[in-house]
């Protein structure tokens, strides 16, 4: 599989990421236990479950929709975050941003980690033989590591189309329970401190001036040509872009490691110069 390493605007700092042959549009933050190499073996590890979460609003004095992110859950136990981020240098402003939860080499207490930061959080089991590889397989498969902000609005819009994107296939449903999709839609309309307490109007569709209201994003057109030759559904959900999908899911099928081949971008920042090479 090709890889390529280069350097990516993250908050105030340049950091390390990796894209891969397989998610070409995703940024897989290079950290102590998020390797290179150690994202590439996590794609075949199957996932125990899957969160969104909502990070805590700092007080009161203003209303504004939370920063929602997602998390998974690797069978090893092991966090992983996905979230959408602005990095404010255009064209490609919003890139998905795929990271190690914590840098703990025992990932044993990272859920509970996660439970302690957030404000808001839904989750669910994953179905079996769900592997990491085939979720992201499936969210480049709906075209959502092309999705773009709008005017700086548009985070929880994406972070639903990703449980709408994977609920029908890959989440599990309990017994007499509404989807995933539509709990957090209801959610998401509200603004939670760190304590899970709520305030503010939930926003809907005719109130444009409420900031709770949920905005969609934007797809290049290159990818809206696309979307327009494929059937709508007749009714879309009320945050979705309506979008429709294939009519087969992604591969689960890899390539053995071994034959894997990867290019590297150099770590020498002053250096463009790339090297090719095979594994052994």
């Amino acid at each position: 599989m090709e890889s390529h390493i280069r350097r990516a605007p993250v908050g105030e700092f340049e950091v390390d990421v990796a894209q891969y042959a397989l998610v070409k549009k995703a940024f897989f933050v290079i950290s102590a236990t998020g390797t290179h190499d150690a994202w590439l073996k996590s794609f075949h590890q199957p996932l125990k479950s899957i969160w969104i979460y909502a990070m805590p609003h700092p007080d009161t004095s203003t209303t504004k929709p939370n920063v929602w992110k997602i998390a998974v859950e690797l069978d090893t136990r092991k966090m992983v975050t996905l979230e959408l981020y602005d990095t404010g240098y255009a064209p490609r402003g919003s890139v998905v941003l795929i990271r190690a939860f914590t840098e703990d080499q025992d990932p044993a207490g990272d859920f509970a980690k996660l439970m302690g930061v957030r404000a808001m959080c839904l989750g669910r089991k994953m179905l079996e033989n769900v592997t990491f590889g085939t979720m992201l397989s499936r969210l480049q498969e709906d075209n959502l590591f092309m999705y773009q902000l709008n005017a700086g609005r548009g985070y929880r819009h994406w972070a639903y189309s990703v449980i709408k994107s994977l609920e029908d296939r890959f989440i599990y449903k309990p017994p007499m329970t509404p989807p995933l999709s539509k709990q957090i839609d209801e959610k998401m309309r509200l603004c939670y401190l760190a304590n899970g307490n709520f305030f503010g109007r939930p926003g809907y569709e005719d109130e444009l001036d409420n900031p709770m209201t949920i905005v969609a994003g934007k797809w290049s057109p290159a990818v809206e040509s696309v979307e327009q030759r494929r059937a709508l559904p007749s009714n879309p959900p009320t945050v979705s872009n309506g979008r429709g999908r294939t009519a087969t899911g992604p591969s689960t099928q890899h390539n053995n490691n071994n034959n894997y081949r990867h290019w590297r971008g150099s770590n020498n920042r002053g250096s463009r110069q790339q090297r090719y090479y095979k594994k052994n």
